[in-house]
């Protein structure tokens, strides 16, 4: 016998049930967000440091001019000349004036010689003493042809005050002398005319040789000079 199937079973949905399966739960509510803390002020930007100057880079000395005329252009040949080596001033000029004319190493010739002149004190030459812990004849001019190639500046110092001629000077350099710039230009004019007298060059130097007479000023005591610059004693070992 053919067994009858059983009939499905029906769901009964409630009211209730059906109202709570049509209602959608409610989402939950968004938290309010946290307001937004106020950004802070940019701190201001530090002024950059204003860059420190260079120091300003030193000036080649002037150039002595083709031909030598005035004694400020022989004050140029000694300017460049230290400006090449301040320890040899005279080798330097020596050198220099080999590459000019002989009417130009005439003129130098002349312009030493007059600065000697105008030098030829007293009281230059006890400071030379003093300096050099003694000062001949001799040393006195060998110490004058030191004093022109420190420069112009030094040697006018000098002449305003005979006690400047030390400034700057170091009492291990002794002797403060130089022969040979006093003869730099008749030795250029040896080199190049390839002759060892020098007659005929002096010949060309007016003036050249000419007795000078005496130094100038107030002639000083050997055994009290210490006394007389007592600095300078103390400085250079004569004290």
């Amino acid at each position: 016998m053919k067994t009858k199937a059983k009939p499905a079973k029906k769901t009964h949905v409630t009211k209730r049930s059906a109202k709570t399966a049509a209602t959608p739960k409610p989402s939950a509510k968004a938290k309010p967000s946290a307001k937004a803390k106020p950004r802070a002020k940019a701190k201001a930007k530090a002024k950059p440091k204003p860059k420190a100057k260079a120091a300003p880079a030193k000036q080649a000395p002037r150039q002595p001019p083709l031909h030598l005329a005035t004694d400020d252009d022989c004050w140029l040949v000694i300017e460049a000349a230290r400006a090449r080596d301040a320890d040899d001033v005279a080798a330097q000029i020596i050198e220099a004036l080999g590459a000019r004319d002989v009417a130009d190493m005439v003129r130098f010739q002349q312009f030493v010689d007059t600065r000697v002149r105008e030098a030829y004190r007293w009281d230059l030459w006890a400071v030379a003493y003093v300096m050099n812990g003694g000062c001949s004849d001799d040393g006195f001019d060998y110490f004058l042809g030191w004093l022109i190639g420190r420069g112009r500046v030094r040697w006018h110092a000098a002449l305003a005050n005979a006690e400047a001629a030390a400034d700057g000077a170091d009492p291990d350099n002794e002797p403060f002398e130089s022969e040979d710039l006093l003869a730099a230009a008749s030795i250029a004019y040896r080199r190049k005319m390839g002759e060892e007298d020098v007659t005929a060059f002096y010949a060309r130097v007016p003036a050249a040789g000419a007795p000078r007479g005496a130094p100038a000023g107030e002639p000083f005591d050997e055994n009290t000079v210490g006394d007389k610059y007592p600095k300078l004693a103390q400085r250079f070992g004569m004290a």
